[in-house]
């Protein structure tokens, strides 16, 4: 957002629900509206990355490897940051948010 207005402005952090996800729309909980130009962030993207785990059971400390898929889906909690200047929401989702 810097590099597009060319100085820092105040932003919103905000909550909201994924209403659709093609496109990806988000419902504000903040203003009611609902927005298609927030932008997930790059762990959000349809994409499976691995983890290394630990953990115990019957037959002792084992490690694992697995892969997680954080694709967003309908109805997910998001925390998203944007600026609405001019009446033109842009901005990042940030994250899930647990319920």
């Amino acid at each position: 957002m810097i590099k597009k207005t060319g100085h820092n402005k105040d932003v919103t952090l905000a909550f909201g629900i994924v209403t659709k996800t093609d496109p990806l729309t988000v419902k504000l909980d903040d203003t009611g509206l609902e927005t298609s130009t927030l932008v997930p962030l790059g762990h959000l993207l349809p994409a499976y990355y691995p983890a290394h785990i630990i953990f115990n059971d019957s037959l002792g400390q084992r490690e694992a490897s697995i892969m997680i898929d954080n694709e967003l889906d309908q109805n997910d909690r998001v925390a998203v940051i944007y600026d609405d200047t001019d009446n033109k929401i842009t901005g990042f989702i940030l994250d899930k948010v647990e319920v």
